[in-house]
């Protein structure tokens, strides 16, 4: 039997140390040592326990391919439970812990006190640990039809006014209607938060319409505020990680002119007031996950 072989590592303790012990040190170590497995298993019950409570409160799953971390509820953790929920995560994601040490919890510990924007590791078999800001995501590198990779660098499309324009390759759908500001209610466009719909004065904008991603230099006038701002340090500013940014929606008019950054901020120019006769209503419907996370 391979219990009596003491070339397992498990049965030299069990057939050597234990004997050597209980002889020269303490004739009670067997007890000892079971009273302190028995101990052991209880605090390691009840850290899974609160492993499983505490994950559901810092952590959020995204088809068992993706587990991000919030950053500001998990860094008031007790160091134990943050290295068993970076274990919990890891397993979500891979499936297992093979590959995975000691050493690599303690990267993934390290760079949650990462203090400057967004830093990346690589781990065994293809996972990536992303620090973004207030997030820690963990996810296996995977190829997909809305994997970055796959939409050009710089891409427009014209959009049709009024009607609806699809771009398959966003995975975005922009409707446009032109509407009597009479017909609106002010509450409307009035109520300034992340929306998947906006309202433009028709007379403060030139056609015909584009929707872009962003370009060097661009500016544009926020609202609620005075004076330009540059696209690049509105970002910055709204904590939007660099590998995203390319893939935010500028609705632009004729002239170039960013009317909105989709999702995000009106530019104030547009803005309908008292005096608009004539107004835009163009809601976007946006299917591409990058690009989705502005609306939440």
């Amino acid at each position: 039997s391979s219990n009596k072989e003491v070339i397992y590592f498990r049965n030299k303790i069990r057939l050597e140390l234990l004997p050597l012990l209980s002889k020269d040190y303490n004739k009670n170590i067997k007890d000892i040592t079971l009273r302190l497995r028995n101990i052991v298993s209880e605090v390691s019950a009840y850290l899974e326990q609160e492993t499983e409570f505490f994950f559901k409160k810092v952590a959020k799953r995204e088809n068992l391919e993706k587990v991000i971390i919030d950053l500001k509820k998990f860094t008031s953790l007790h160091p134990a439970l943050k290295r068993r929920i970076i274990r919990k995560s890891i397993k979500v994601v891979k499936g297992d812990l093979y590959s995975i040490s000691f050493k690599h919890n303690s990267e993934i510990l390290k760079l949650t006190e990462y203090q400057l924007g967004e830093k990346e590791i690589y781990l065994p078999d293809d996972l990536r640990v992303n620090k973004i800001y207030n997030k820690i995501i963990i996810y296996k590198k995977r190829i997909s039809k809305n994997q970055i990779d796959e939409i050009p660098a710089t891409w427009e499309y014209n959009i049709l006014i009024p009607g609806k324009t699809e771009i398959k390759s966003l995975n975005i759908e922009v409707e446009i209607k032109i509407l009597d500001s009479a017909d609106i209610k002010p509450s409307l466009y009035l109520k300034r938060k992340k929306s998947k719909r906006e309202f433009i004065d028709y007379s403060k904008v030139k056609l015909p319409f584009k929707l872009r991603n962003r370009r060097s230099g661009d500016k544009f006038c926020p609202l609620k505020m005075k004076g330009f701002k540059k696209v690049k340090d509105f970002f910055i500013d709204n904590k939007i990680p660099k590998s995203h940014r390319d893939l935010i929606p500028l609705l632009v008019d004729g002239e170039d002119k960013i009317i909105w950054i989709v999702g995000m901020r009106l530019d104030n120019r547009v803005k309908v007031d008292s005096n608009t006769k004539k107004v835009l209503s163009v809601k976007i419907k946006v299917k591409n996950t990058f690009s989705q996370e502005n609306f939440e």
